[in-house]
Formats: structure tokens, sequence, C-alpha cells
């Protein structure tokens, strides 16, 4: 999504959006997409020339909304068209700003021109996102999507509602239907927290228990209009909550989220070091016009 343009000089900030699914993902592309006054940079690709048609697929792929998908991509392509890992999104951009440029430069005449690239993702308390995953297959279970991505067993207690049984055998099976976070940032965990830390990120880590003040950094960094934020959070599109499901008690989540580390202590150890970073972030922030707070 473009962000600004300076007629003078040719200038066009991109804002990259890597989605970790089940993380919130799909409520930010939302805001932004709806709440902001960032423009979708797919609307560019109408006018383009020369472009091929598997470029035009992928650039599509890549900048569409939440629910865009495209069949006709090549295998390989096409799975990975709403959460591409963040190399993937990087090439598709350094091609697609490139096209961009030369486009502008005939269009405009122009003898400068700039572009940048702001990475971002949002990422979201391992345990949590299984709570959502659970939910998300529990809500779908009826035309069997999801199967698939379950083992047998493992489905068979989604049927049931059964989460403390299915977050059982999805340790005790070894076989998580669910892709760890850093994987979308570099399949190395280390290589991922140094991609996410330090004074100059190249990825912007969001954090999903704070939405709110994730939005507000988040439209500090790209310069969103303002009021865009309170808007949002005042719509019926701002959901804060995780659902429960009523068959497991506090005991046994507790139980289940200690055990949780223990499985799946590389998730953990990408997470921690992504809220870390975060807090970084906070001081920058005006705390007395947050709505909803959050405790890290």
């Amino acid at each position: 999504m473009l962000w600004r343009q300076d007629e003078e000089q040719l200038t066009a900030d991109f804002a990259v959006f890597v989605r970790i699914p089940k993380t919130g993902s799909t409520s930010l592309w939302w805001f932004m997409n709806d709440y902001s006054n960032l423009e979708n940079f797919r609307e560019y690709f109408k006018s383009f020339k020369g472009i091929s048609d598997r470029q035009l697929k992928l650039f599509s792929c890549m900048f569409g909304p939440p629910t865009h998908s495209d069949d006709s991509l090549d295998s390989g392509d096409s799975g990975q068209c709403l959460h591409m890992v963040y190399g993937r999104l990087r090439a598709i951009w350094n091609t697609a700003s490139h096209i961009w440029m030369e486009q502008e430069f005939a269009r405009t005449n122009v003898d400068n021109i700039r572009v940048t690239m702001e990475t971002f993702t949002m990422v979201r308390d391992p345990f949590d996102r299984l709570r959502s995953l659970f939910d998300y297959i529990y809500d779908r279970s009826d035309d069997g999507t999801w199967e698939e991505e379950n083992t047998k067993a493992q489905y068979a207690r989604v049927l049931d509602g059964d989460f403390a049984g299915w977050m059982e055998l999805i340790f005790l099976e070894d076989s998580i239907p669910l892709d760890p976070q850093y994987t979308y940032i570099d399949e190395d965990v280390d290589k991922a927290i140094e991609l996410i830390t330090g004074n100059s990120p190249n990825v912007t880590i969001l954090v999903n228990e704070c939405f709110e003040a994730s939005l507000r950094l988040l439209a500090q960094k790209v310069s969103l209009q303002p009021g865009s934020v309170e808007e949002f959070i005042q719509s019926d599109d701002f959901q804060t909550n995780i659902s429960e499901r009523n068959n497991v008690t506090q005991a046994t989540m507790a139980e289940l989220r200690e055990r949780s580390k223990n499985h799946l202590p590389n998730e953990y150890k990408f997470y921690n070091a992504a809220v870390e970073q975060f807090k970084r972030q906070l001081p920058s922030l005006d705390s007395s016009v947050l709505r909803h707070r959050c405790d890290l």
C-alpha cells in the first residue's frame, strides 16, 4: 500500500504487511484498507505496461484484500497468496517497485525518484493463537475445510468442541496444524529474531494483545490520517476478545498454556523477543489516549 507521494520529488513509501495467520492480521488489513488514507497499490497495476500475466497475478495476490486468492497461480504460489513470507514479499515488492518507477519516469519525466518499503507484522501469544485456530476450525467443521490439516483423532476432538483434548493430541502426536510465526519472517528462528529486533529492524513488530497500541504505533510509523484509529476502535469491526470454550476450566487452560511453552520453545523464543521489541517502541506513544490498556 502506498501512503505518500510528493509531486515535486516523486516519492512513494510503501507499507508491506507480512500477514501471519491467526494473529488478528485480517482485522489489521481491513483497518488499513477501510479506515486509513493508504492507497491500495494493486490499483496501479491496471495501467502498467509490459507486465507478464504471472507478475500481475503475484502482484495482485500480494497487494490484494485478505479474501483475495487466485487459483490460476503456479503451484507453490497459490498456497502463499494470503500469507507470503517476508523474503518472498520483499522479492515481489522489489520487482513491483522497479516496474512502478519505470512507469512513473515515463509518465512524469521527473529526474529524481525515491521509493521506500516499510514492512510490519503482527504477532500473538502462541497459546492464544492455537485457541484461535481451534475456534476457527470448529466454526467451519460443517464443510470439512480443515479436516486434512488435522490428524483424524485431532479432527474428532474439534467436532466434539473439545479444545483441551485437541491440545493434548497435538502435543502427543507432535502434529500442530499451524506453522510457527517466526517462519513467516525466516525459517531460522534466530535469523527471524534478528530481522525484527534492533534499532532499525527490517520488520516492525505489532502485538495482538496490545491491538489498539499497535494501531497507534502503525499510524505514527506510516503517517495515517488523524482520527483513523479512533474511528476504527469505536466501530463494530474492532474486537479485542478471545472466545472461550465452555468445557474448559480456567485451571485446565492455565495448565495447557504452561505445557505449550515446553512444546513450542522456538515459538515462544520468537514471541518473547517480539514483545520486548514492541515494548521499546511504546515510549514514543502517548499512553493517555489509549482506550484499551494492555499488560505484557
